[in-house]
C-alpha cells in the first residue's frame, strides 16, 4: 500500500508541476504552432531555419515569398500561429506591414532599421550585422604591437546610408586608429577613389554597399589592388576571406538558429517583445586568409591563429 501512495503522489507531482526549460505550450494547451516565413528559398535561410526546427520542440510551418502573399495573409488571419518567424527582410517586412494576428520575430536582416523593423508590442528580432567593435577585436588579434598606429580607409558612395561608416568611424577613433574615407559618386569612379586611398592607408575597411560589393567585378578590383599595395582587406564574410580578404567577422547562419529557437521560447512564454528589442547575432565566426597575411607581410603567430575559427592557408 504504501508503494501504491508512493506512485500515486509521484504521478501528482508531475501533473502539477510547472513547465521546465522547453518550448511554452500555446494559448490552446498544445504545442506551440510556428509559422516560417522566408523571403527567398536561398540556402542562408534554409539553412537558418533547419537549425531553429532542430532546437524547437514545438510544430513549424513554412512558405516562401514572393508565392502570393495576399493568399498567406488570408491563411494566417484564418488560422493563427504562436509566433511568426519571418526569414529575411522582405519576409520581416511583410508580416509587419499586414499586422498578423500574432507575434512576430524576425531574423537574417542586416540592418533591420534600414527596413524600417524596430521592436515593438509585437514584434522583435535578431540582425545579422557584426559591429565594427567585434571586427575591430578580430584585427587587433593579428596586427603587431603599436596597431594603433595602422591607417585605415574606407570607401564611401554619394547617397549611400551614412550610418555604417560613421560607426566605423567612432569605433576606430575610440581605439586609437587613424581612419580615411574616400568618396565616389558611381562605381565608374572605383579606380580613381581605390588609388586615392590605397596611397594612404594600411587597411581597406569593407562597409555594406550592394551597389559596390556585390558587384564581382569590382569587389575583384578591391582584393586585387589592395594585395598589389600591401593594404590589407576587412571583409564583410567569409566568402570574402576566401577570395582574398585578410580576415572578416560575420554570422553563421545556421547555428544563428539556435538564438531564434531561444527567443521564440522566451516569446511564448510571456516574454515582452519591447523588452526582447533588436539583439545583435550570437554566433560570430572569424575567418583569416595566411596567404593573404604572408603576402603582405604580416605575421600572424599561432596562438593568434587559434582565435579564428576558419583559417585559410
Amino acid at each position: 500500500m504504501r508503494t501504491a501512495a508512493k506512485i500515486l503522489a509521484l504521478l501528482a507531482m508531475l501533473i502539477m508541476a510547472p513547465p521546465g526549460n522547453g518550448d511554452a505550450s500555446a494559448a490552446s494547451g498544445g504545442k506551440p504552432r510556428v509559422f516560417a516565413i522566408l523571403s527567398s528559398g536561398a540556402k542562408p535561410y534554409q539553412d537558418h531555419l533547419e537549425r531553429f526546427k532542430l532546437r524547437f520542440s514545438g510544430s513549424v510551418d513554412e512558405a516562401v515569398l514572393p508565392n502570393n502573399a495576399a493568399d498567406l495573409e488570408k491563411k494566417l488571419r484564418r488560422d493563427p500561429p504562436d509566433l511568426v518567424l519571418a526569414l529575411g527582410p522582405a519576409a520581416a517586412r511583410f508580416a509587419k506591414g499586414t499586422d498578423l494576428p500574432a507575434p512576430v520575430l524576425f531574423a537574417m536582416v542586416y540592418d533591420p532599421a534600414k527596413h524600417g523593423l524596430a521592436a515593438g508590442e509585437s514584434i522583435c528580432g535578431i540582425e545579422l550585422k557584426v559591429s565594427p567593435e567585434k571586427t575591430l577585436e578580430a584585427l587587433e588579434t593579428v596586427l603587431p604591437s603599436g596597431a594603433a598606429r595602422t591607417r585605415v580607409g574606407a570607401l564611401v558612395r554619394e547617397g549611400s546610408d551614412p550610418s555604417e561608416a560613421e560607426a566605423l568611424r567612432k569605433a576606430l577613433e575610440a581605439g586609437g586608429y587613424p581612419i580615411s574615407i574616400e568618396g565616389l559618386s558611381t562605381p565608374e569612379e572605383l579606380p580613381r577613389a581605390l588609388e586615392n586611398l590605397l596611397a594612404r592607408i594600411d587597411a581597406l575597411w569593407l562597409l555594406m554597399d550592394p551597389g559596390l560589393i556585390s558587384e564581382r567585378q569590382y569587389l575583384d578590383l578591391v582584393l586585387n589592388e589592395s594585395l598589389d599595395r600591401k593594404v590589407a582587406v576587412i571583409g564583410l564574410s567569409d566568402e570574402h576571406v576566401r577570395m582574398g580578404a585578410l580576415l572578416a567577422t560575420s554570422v553563421d547562419y545556421y547555428l544563428e538558429g539556435d538564438h531564434s529557437a531561444r527567443l521564440a521560447r522566451e516569446i511564448l512564454e510571456g516574454a515582452d517583445p519591447r523588452q526582447i528589442g533588436v539583439q545583435p547575432p550570437e554566433n560570430v565566426i572569424w575567418s583569416l586568409n595566411l596567404r593573404v597575411a604572408k603576402e603582405i607581410g604580416l605575421n600572424v603567430p599561432p596562438l593568434s591563429r587559434k582565435r579564428f575559427e576558419k583559417v585559410y592557408q
